[in-house]
């Protein structure tokens, strides 16, 4: 193994570093796609089911 030195370790660039940012943008579009699966799917549900209003 090749031992670096701090200013050969300072030149290294590539990587992938996950922030919080990065996985909180993930976990809103996630979110945001499964509550439009879910509201699709009561409609499609209250369709079929002949219970589209209870207003009386």
């Amino acid at each position: 193994m090749i031992k670096m030195t701090m200013e050969e370790a300072y030149l290294v660039v590539g990587g992938f570093s996950l922030s919080a940012a990065l996985v909180n943008a993930f976990k809103g579009v996630a979110n945001t796609i499964f509550e439009a699966g879910q509201a699709l799917g009561s409609a499609l549900r209250r369709l079929s089911g002949g219970n589209l209003c209870v207003c009386k």
